[in-house]
């Protein structure tokens, strides 16, 4: 069985804080644009994962999701860990 997540990469230019990334990936031969990777503002070590999503009304909504949430837990893991490796 092929690697879940197959590529990862990250676009830094122009980010304002929190945001650190876009983030594009290639999971199962898809690849999902428009991921964004954060910092919490009070705490700059703690990082998240923002999925694609779009403006209906006063709410966004995500446009890409996991069906099951082991899965979301396991993909976006998997993003900070690359980026922390990165960083490194």
């Amino acid at each position: 069985m092929a690697k879940a997540v197959e590529e990862i990469s990250f676009e830094t230019k122009n980010m304002k804080d929190p945001m650190l990334a876009y983030v594009k990936v290639l999971y199962h031969g898809l690849y999902i644009k428009g991921i964004r990777l954060y910092h919490k503002k009070d705490d700059e070590s703690a990082l998240f994962v923002s999925m694609p999503s779009e403006k209906s009304g006063d709410k966004y909504y995500d446009t890409v999701y996991f069906k099951d949430k082991s899965k979301k837990e396991e993909f976006e893991k998997t993003i900070i860990d690359v980026w922390n490796k990165q960083k490194k």
